[in-house]
């Protein structure tokens, strides 16, 4: 007897919608029965027609829905579960050969109406009573992370079916608003698990990164239903009209950036899809509330610490490396939905390019440094570091070699995809130029390529979104270090008060508020740290820094060939009789610099050198050994050798510190995770800047040139802005003057006629600024020894000689030891610099407009090392102020022998009868040679024959001032009050003055002393008469005391 039950219609959709109709179960399997339901008992066979009823109720009003299972024992945890697996269990009915001989039943007409009401569930949740927003989109989730093959033909599926309902966009937009819900309650919980989290003290990694893996895959999980959306046809067809899509409808305002839009465009990533993937799902370590979590047990240490007990250093490290693996990933991912996206049509691309630059322009307040970041309204890191990081990897398909389809000219144009130009400064150039260019060109229907929109998003993004966060870690880096201060009081005020119990309590509630900012602030840049010490992406970085040098110096070049053909500098003919006569007239360079470089945003420019300038405090520094860095030598060699590309000297300033910084050696300290230059040894930039043919032909004059220009910057601490650019220029040309290719050009154009000004100049700067260095390095360090001396008065108890309190007094000590470091470390690199030179080219010290100066500044300050003076330099731990007084004596006396064989220069130390004593020498020897042993006797006998010269020289003026003192006051120079030798008329005010004072005058200011009119030295006119004169009244002198 056959026993073989064969399906039917009333089979097939019990199994599919999971229900029966008789009270007779199959033993394990949970169904539906629908005799319990008074409105469906009276169903005895299903068939179509009771389908919807069936659903209805499932729905709707039966209670238990979600404690039955299927046929697979799996549990529903919404209404969307159970449509899914009705979905699921039609197609596998359908494709079951068992039931091909029922042919009466409609399963087009059943998936329609499970399709129907999954619709109907979505756009109105309330209509079921098994879940919500959030569990619906929980059901997706899940779907598409375990089933995503059945899942895409069920979303297909869905898509398709309200598309012919006229239902697509409302679909897509439930769908759309779902994952932003879900996000909004992610986070939500995440906060809770962050406060678990911090209740977690010891440095154990384990549980912050259980913690970061856990909640990565959460969220990522949420982007990748998202991307099995943009996969679909149906949905990108809609994607441009989602409300989520522009919620703030910023991209109708086109550029005009609104102002009362700007103050709340950080809703963009709270409302806007894209906001809400690209800011939620990136690596945890730059949201704060996560970054306070995972770094909490590690905030309160110092470097100290992770020093003296490794082991906590390694659980920090063993967190960073999750958090760098993590990030990727995220990106990868990131980056195949945002692909996806761009690449989908052409209409798409623009509208989106659109939607990032507008998000752009509405967040540039960014990179303010004198706003409460808090307070602006801007987005966060988070979305703007993804975004920068996201339009780099696009950029890493045509950067390094399909650069040459940027094109050159996109600035010149206004277009709809256009950033907003308006606003930024340029290179150098004027808004007027810029515009009325942009005007000439609006009729011509250009139209930008992708590359070349991708690449200048980079370029914004890079200055705006990384440069931003960049600002806003500096900023809570001055915040760290005001609170520790804060945090010092606090602990006096409690040794103070310490008999004081209401007074501690409140002292230390006060301190427990102000450690928890600590460990915020704290927090936040650990997280920072560990995005920036992320060398994949750093490289990522660098490499698109490398490619747009490379971009900007071929729009530099007149040829636009770079790098194919190296291009000759300098740009401008440096002979030319007007270059000579104007090239200090920034109008004149604005003019003459190459278009269309120009007109390009300076913020290009800004954005590389602010990661680079931060990037370099690391010894792994992504520059290290990079292939693009030959192309970020020879654009700062460019800029430095070329002054009319560039109108801001401190982007100048910000290069040379770099190279500075690159080319002395970074090194560990012994078992410590920071490092420290060692200005004494190359470092890695030295080798490619010997291997680069711009830099070993045009670097050393343009860090010459730049000495000399950047005496005026323009800002309003220009005058202290000088030190520490020449600073970072005299640590390069100490490592380059090691290299004998650098060291004989920089001899050949010190000894060159056609750059005798030029250099003459640069030495004049040079003396100014040792000059004032050390005369501010004694005057800090006799302050802290005055104030050390009064300090320790006090804490014994004696009589105080100030009226001023302690505190007062501890803040003049620190603000004087912060003067007398930073001076006495510009003031040592200098001073060597010096030694060398005066050793190399001694007689370019000696000309007459410079060696009296010279003479005298070295006597004066060999006085203060070895004169009376000398013990208030006394000072505790002198090497914390990078005080050497041995070293700095030695290399003073070293110049004096440098310079001994020059007549002029034993002539200006003889005249100079305020400093020079020839017992300070003595001492000098003494302290050199017979104790510190510094010196060898040659030195020594050296430094005594210099001073036997002086002295023969010095009984001749003796006698000359005799002779001259009653001589009439018209032989006087009227600045220096000295009788002159080689009188000049002034053209202008019509004064005579003596040629030596009016060179060392213009040389540090181009006017007439005595009128402010401008004045060449080429204009004065000698003064034959009253030099006859002169002369003449010293031959009558000389025979008057002949005669006697």
């Amino acid at each position: 007897m056959n026993n073989t039950i064969y399906p039917t219609k009333h089979s097939i959709l019990s199994d599919v919608l999971a229900v029966e109709t008789t009270l007779n179960t199959v033993p394990g399997v949970k169904k539906t029965n629908l005799k319990k339901s008074e409105d469906l008992n009276v169903i005895d066979i299903l068939d179509e027609e009771s389908v919807d009823s069936i659903l209805i109720y499932q729905l709707t009003e039966n209670e238990n829905l979600l404690k039955d299972s299927d046929l697979n024992g799996l549990k529903y945890d919404s209404a969307i579960d159970y449509l899914f697996a009705c979905f699921k269990r039609l197609h596998l009915n359908r494709i079951d050969a068992k039931n091909s001989a029922v042919t009466d039943l409609d399963y087009f007409q059943i998936e329609r109406l499970i399709l129907n009401y999954t619709i109907v569930i979505l756009q109105i949740n309330e209509f079921t009573i098994h879940g919500d927003k959030k569990t619906f989109i929980n059901s997706l989730i899940r779907w598409n992370t375990f089933d995503l093959p059945d899942f895409t033909v069920f979303i297909q599926k869905i898509l398709l079916f309200s598309k012919e309902n006229d239902d697509l966009l409302s679909v897509a937009n439930s769908l759309a608003g779902g994952l932003i819900v879900f996000y909004k309650v992610e986070n939500m919980q995440m906060q809770d698990k962050c406060k678990k989290l911090m209740e977690i003290t010891s440095p154990i990694s384990a549980h912050s990164i259980n913690f970061v893996e856990e909640q990565t895959r959460i969220l990522e999980t949420g982007l990748r239903l998202f991307q099995t959306l943009i996969n679909q046809p149906l949905f990108m067809e809609v994607f441009l009209q989602l409300g989520t899509f522009d919620p703030l409808n910023f991209l109708e305002k086109g550029l005009s950036n609104d102002s009362e839009l700007r103050k709340k465009i950080n809703m963009m990533e709270k409302y806007s899809i894209l906001g809400v993937l690209l800011s939620t799902s990136i690596s945890s370590s730059l949201n704060p509330i996560i970054a306070k979590a995972i770094y909490n047990p590690f905030v309160m240490y110092e470097e100290e610490h992770f020093r003296q007990e490794r082991y906590i250093y390694d659980e920090l490290k063993e967190i960073n490396r999750t958090l760098k693996n993590i990030h990727i990933s995220t990106l990868n991912l990131l980056f195949e939905i945002v692909d996806k996206i761009i690449r989908h049509s052409k209409n798409t691309r623009q509208v989106v390019l659109k939607w990032f630059a507008t998000l752009l322009n509405y967040n540039k307040l960014r990179t303010s440094e004198h706003q409460d970041p808090d307070t602006l309204g801007y987005c966060c890191d988070s979305l703007m570091i993804n975004i920068s990081l996201l339009f780099m990897k696009f950029s890493s398909h045509f950067i390094e070699n399909k650069f040459d389809k940027i094109d050159i000219n996109y600035v010149l144009q206004k277009h709809a995809l256009s950033l907003q130009l308006e606003d930024e400064t340029r290179m150098n150039s004027e808004i007027n130029e810029w515009n009325n260019l942009c005007q000439k060109n609006e009729s011509n229907g250009y139209e930008a390529n992708f590359i070349t929109e991708c690449f200048f998003l980079c370029t914004s993004f890079l200055y705006y979104g990384i440069g931003g966060a960049i600002v806003r870690d500096s900023l809570e880096e001055r915040k760290c270090k005001a609170i520790k201060d804060a945090l010092e009081k606090i602990e006096e005020a409690v040794e103070k008060q310490k008999n004081n119990p209401f007074a501690i309590k409140f002292i230390e509630v006060k301190k427990a508020k102000i450690e928890q900012d600590y460990k915020l602030s704290k927090a936040k840049r650990m997280a920072f740290e560990s995005f920036l010490l992320n060398q994949d992406i750093s490289n990522d970085i660098f490499t698109f820094i490398g490619g747009t040098c490379k971009f900007l110096l071929r729009s530099i070049d007149p040829s636009h060939q770079y790098p194919a053909k190296l291009f000759a500098n300098p740009l401008l003919n440096e002979n030319d009789s007007e270059f000579k006569e104007k090239r200090d007239d920034l109008t004149y360079l604005r003019n003459k610099a190459p278009s269309p470089f120009k007109f390009y945003p300076i913020s290009i420019i800004e954005g590389i050198l602010k990661y680079c300038n931060v990037m370099v405090r690391f010894v792994y520094s992504p520059m290290r050994e990079h292939s693009m860095l030959q192309y970020f030598i020879d654009f700062t060699t460019v800029i430095l050798r070329n002054n009319e590309l560039l109108s801001n000297p401190h982007l100048k300033s910000d290069m040379v510190s770099i190279v500075a910084i690159c080319s002395a050696e970074q090194r560990n300290h012994t078992d410590a995770n920071e490092w420290y230059l060692d200005e004494a040894k190359p470092g890695f930039m030295i080798n490619e800047i010997i291997s680069n043919p711009t830099a070993s032909e045009y670097l050393l004059y343009g860090l010459l040139d730049f000495y000399i220009q950047v005496e005026k910057t323009g800002g309003s601490n220009e005058f202290y802005d000088k030190f520490n650019s020449r600073y970072y220029i005299s640590m390069i040309l100490e490592q380059l003057y090691k290299i004998p290719h650098f060291k004989q050009q920089l001899i050949h154009l010190a000894l060159s006629e056609q750059h005798h000004k030029f250099f003459t100049t640069l030495i004049a700067r040079m003396l100014n600024d040792l000059t004032f260095l050390l005369d501010e390095s004694f005057a800090g360090l006799t302050e802290v020894h005055n104030c050390y001396l009064e300090l320790q008065k006090r804490i014994r108890g004696e009589q105080a000689t100030t009226d001023e309190s302690l505190e007062d007094l501890r803040s003049r000590l620190n603000k004087a030891a912060s003067r007398a470091e930073s001076c006495c470390g510009l003031a040592n690199l200098s001073m060597g610099l010096f030694r060398i030179l005066t050793r190399d080219i001694p007689q370019c010290f000696t000309i007459p407009e410079l060696v009296d100066r010279l003479a005298s500044m070295l006597n004066y300050n060999l006085n203060m090392l070895v004169g009376p003076k000398c013990k208030n330099l006394v000072v505790k731990n002198p090497q914390k102020y990078k005080f050497d007084p041995k070293t700095l004596l030695k290399d003073l006396c070293s110049i004096y022998i440098n310079l001994s064989n020059e007549e002029s220069f034993i002539i200006a130390a003889a005249k100079d009868e305020r400093s020079f004593d020839a017992n300070l020498f003595e001492q000098a020897i003494r302290n050199l040679h017979n104790r510190l042993r510094l010196v060898d006797t040659d030195f020594a006998e050296s430094i005594r024959d210099f001073v036997k010269n002086v002295q023969e020289e010095k009984l001749i003026f003796e006698q000359l001032d005799v002779d001259m003192s009653d001589c009439p006051d018209e032989f006087l120079d009227p600045l220096m009050y000295i009788v002159m030798e080689d009188p000049v008329i002034l053209p202008r005010s019509r004064i005579s003055i003596d040629k030596k004072t009016i060179q060392q005058h213009l040389l540090n200011d181009p006017t007439d002393p005595f009128n402010r009119t401008p004045l060449k030295f080429e204009e004065v006119i000698p003064d034959v008469e009253l030099k006859a004169k002169i002369d003449a009244y010293k031959r009558e002198k000389a025979r008057e005391r002949v005669a006697k």
